[in-house]
């Protein structure tokens, strides 16, 4: 069971103590079970919550990313839209051009990339 237990799974824990607790004979009983049973799922829940919040801040990190790129994109002509499309077939070129903070060096770079395609389709 542990070489598939790779990161800490909280619900998990909380089971194999209680599981433990019931196969020594815990005193207190069923109210015993009972309170670990809450605590288990309480843990759980937190774990999830937790979980989630991280997941959506990623999300919503993404979202603006792609707002901001939409952004430059939109400064374009028409006619360098056209060729910036040839561009973003590569995944590599997304890439680069996502992950660049400064926007004003984004721009600049989708320029003289869609210099070099449009100097290229007129050769």
């Amino acid at each position: 069971m542990a070489r598939f237990q790779k990161k800490s799974f909280p619900l998990y824990e909380d089971c194999t103590s209680l599981y433990v607790d019931s196969v020594q004979g815990a005193s207190g009983g069923r109210k015993l079970k009972q309170s670990h049973i809450g605590a288990a799922i309480e843990g759980f829940v937190q774990y999830k919550k937790m979980q989630t919040s991280k997941t959506m801040e990623a999300l919503n990190e993404k979202k603006k990313q792609d707002e901001e790129c939409l952004v430059d994109v939109m400064e374009l002509t028409d006619v360098e839209k056209a060729y910036a499309m040839n561009i973003f077939k590569s995944k590599i070129d997304r890439e680069v051009f996502i992950k660049m903070k400064n926007k004003n060096v984004r721009l600049i770079w989708l320029k003289q990339q869609i210099r070099v395609l449009g100097v290229e389709a007129n050769a």
